[in-house]
């Protein structure tokens, strides 16, 4: 398909420098030397020409990220990136799907629950209810009063911290909160932590292959393209979750993570297959411990700042 003919300047519009008529951008500002006024026709061959093009690279990335486990990595390693999305742009895109589904099946499940169930099954409901979301309050102000009575006097034991009573006052309010404003609200920080996250666990290969002295962006390259597949494969699961019975999904989705990161280590890092094996299982575990402390320190601000 043939480009649209953009109008060159021979005068900068933004600063006036003056330019040649095969200069594509100016050498003193840097802007693009196109005029973009075209007619509307021209513009809809444009817009679909630069659709078709990212087309064609999209389903090549996603072939790579899906079925060949490292493979998109080791592409961009070696420099053959013209033919791919981009790391980041590929992440973006498809946590955005991820989040959009994973909040629609969380509404889904929500409004499939009983309108009017039993007065003893709601009591329980709400019971439960209550006593998951208190944990968190208990788990926080429980060990510091525990200390304080240890040492204080009689009369000091009757008064509460502020801290105390600050940590209470969040209680009640999470209390009176929805189920689906707390999902909503764990959904939304979930996605803000995945850009911490990601950079943590190429830190975490980087511990695990110093002997091989790779830049650490290879590694940063290998986690988004990883967590990419997570979100896709938890894509699946969120839309299957309401069909299939949930311990075979959360047993099915382990395994293939396990499994795709075992392949990816080999094909990337050329491991031999019990050394690859047996990372896989330290980089999961020590994944698995930042996961969660920072899912409780996210849960603990986003408590705090209610």
């Amino acid at each position: 398909m043939s480009h649209p003919v953009h109008k060159k300047f021979l005068v900068c519009p933004n600063c006036r420098h003056e330019l040649q008529e095969a200069d594509n951008y100016c050498a003193s500002c840097g802007q693009e030397n196109h005029d973009y006024r075209l007619p509307a026709g021209h513009l809809f061959l444009e817009l679909l020409e630069n659709t078709l093009h990212f087309d064609t690279k999209f389903f090549s990335t996603v072939n790579y990220l899906l079925l060949k486990p490292g493979k998109l990595t080791q592409e961009f390693i070696l420099n053959r990136r013209a033919s791919y999305v981009p790391p980041f742009r590929l992440y973006v895109f498809i946590s955005f799907f991820f989040f959009l589904i994973l909040s629609f099946a969380v509404g889904h499940s929500e409004n499939n629950t009983p309108a009017n169930p039993s007065v003893s099954s709601g009591q329980t409901l709400d019971t439960n209810g209550k006593k998951t979301r208190s944990m968190f309050f208990g788990l926080i102000t429980y060990d510091l009063e525990t200390q304080k009575d240890s040492t204080a006097g009689p009369d000091k034991q009757e008064s509460k911290s502020r801290y105390t009573l600050f940590m209470e006052r969040q209680e009640t309010k999470w209390l009176q909160k929805s189920d689906h404003e707390i999902d909503q609200k764990i959904l939304k920080t979930v996605s803000m932590l995945m850009f911490f996250l990601m950079p943590l666990f190429a830190l975490i290969l980087k511990v695990f292959h110093l002997r091989q002295r790779r830049f650490y962006i290879e590694h940063l390259i290998f986690s988004i393209h990883f967590h990419c597949f997570v979100f896709v494969l938890l894509s699946v699961v969120a839309l299957l979750s309401n069909v299939v019975q949930a311990e075979w999904l959360v047993k099915g989705t382990f395994a293939v993570v396990f499994i795709y990161l075992f392949m990816a280590l080999r094909r990337v890092f050329q491991e031999k297959v019990f050394t690859a094996f047996l990372k896989d299982l330290l980089i999961h575990a020590s994944y698995l411990v930042v996961l969660i402390l920072f899912l409780f320190l996210a849960l603990f601000v986003n408590y705090t700042l209610a």
